[in-house]
């Protein structure tokens, strides 16, 4: 394993960051987080993080200025952002190449001068939810599903590519906080801050399990639960379990 840090990204000692994610491809990484006070989504070309030395091209690809981003997912064809947002998952298509732009600044705004890639705002996701959005996945490999929680207890499920949304999962009896499908998209996993993660069918939507035992006296106070699977789907990992259990 090699860690790496690089230090030309950053976004201020105070700042906060909601979420990162690598697209599928392996090229870009997406960092949604404040920078200099600004919501912002910094969206940074994956080679220039693993090779200090590489300077081909542009480090920083795009910036996208946007509202309390929560959380950024790419699609599997990787030509699509999907950002969590309040009340809303706002969807982001790369319209455009700009490979002579090779020298953009890191700290560049949304505003000032050209970007190697222009991501566009096309549709947003409002229908479903009635609060803030804290995690969504695609289902695998052929984005046919978007799945997305919030502190509603809710989540909703999005059919792709027609975003219409199919059916909302009402179970939690506390805020919903993170989710994720299992390899062959046949299940959809959610953990809430009521101390459970559910198991759902998305044949049936169904829930097919709860597990509760090892968050019994956890508390409340984490802003997100964001769950995974293993690769081949027999287990996953959680966060916030209470020690000893």
């Amino acid at each position: 394993m090699k860690l790496i840090k690089p230090e030309w990204i950053e976004h201020g000692p105070k700042e906060s960051l909601s979420s990162l994610h690598i697209n599928p491809e392996g090229i870009r990484v997406a960092i949604a987080g404040k920078y200099n006070a600004v919501d912002c989504i910094r969206i940074f070309r994956l080679a220039s993080i693993l090779d200090e030395n590489y300077q081909k091209q542009s480090r920083l690809l795009c910036r996208i200025d946007t509202q309390c981003p929560l959380c950024v997912r790419f699609s599997y064809t990787s030509d699509v952002l999907a950002v969590a947002s309040r009340q809303s998952v706002l969807l982001y298509h790369l319209t455009a190449t700009n490979p002579n732009v090779t020298n953009q600044p890191v700290q560049s705004s949304s505003s000032f001068g050209d970007f190697p890639e222009t991501w566009r705002l096309r549709s947003s996701l409002s229908s479903g939810h009635v609060a803030d959005v804290l995690d969504i996945a695609w289902s695998p490999s052929n984005d046919h599903y978007l799945a997305s929680c919030s502190i509603d207890n809710h989540i909703c499920i999005y059919a792709w590519p027609s975003a219409t949304l199919v059916t909302t999962l009402r179970g939690h009896t506390g805020l919903v906080k993170g989710l994720a499908w299992d390899p062959t998209g046949l299940l959809l996993a959610s953990q809430s801050s009521d101390g459970t993660v559910k198991v759902w069918s998305s044949t049936s939507w169904q829930c097919e399990q709860a597990v509760k035992e090892p968050f019994d006296g956890c508390a409340e106070s984490t802003s997100f639960l964001r769950l995974d699977w293993s690769p081949d789907g027999t287990m996953f990992t959680t966060a916030h379990a209470k020690n000893n259990t």
